[in-house]
């Protein structure tokens, strides 16, 4: 991940992250936003990816000093989106739902021992 210029600037000059220098907290906010909307585009870890950007955009708005309300009302509906991801995550569309279905495990006791059996798109697999 490549954090640009103007990252740097923001968290030396305009974001104040408590605790972190402005490099790494630049460096963790830029990991995180990127790392975080891909699993959460592709749909997978979707309630993992979910609360961390709300928390990445809830630390956005307090670490802002001077944050108006102009400035707020981005982040408002954006913290609302990913709520309500956070809560609906699991989607019929998403790669875990699909994983959940397709990828189940099957616990097997056959009287001798027991395993499990791996069920994949209705093939029985032991294991």
């Amino acid at each position: 991940m490549q954090r640009g210029e103007s990252t740097l600037y923001l968290f030396n000059e305009v974001y104040h992250v408590p605790l972190l220098s402005p490099e790494l907290a630049a460096t963790m906010a830029t990991s995180t936003e990127q790392g975080l909307s891909v699993l959460l585009a592709l749909g997978l870890l979707g309630s993992f990816a979910a609360a961390g950007l709300f928390i990445l955009n809830l630390v956005a708005v307090i670490s802002y000093v001077d944050l108006s309300q102009a400035g707020i009302n981005p982040h408002l509906p954006r913290g609302i989106l990913l709520g309500v991801l956070l809560i609906l995550s699991s989607g019929e569309w998403s790669f875990d739902n699909w994983i959940e279905k397709n990828l189940a495990r099957e616990p097997v006791n056959d009287g001798k021992r027991s395993f499990d059996r791996i069920i994949i798109n209705g093939s029985k697999l032991r294991t």
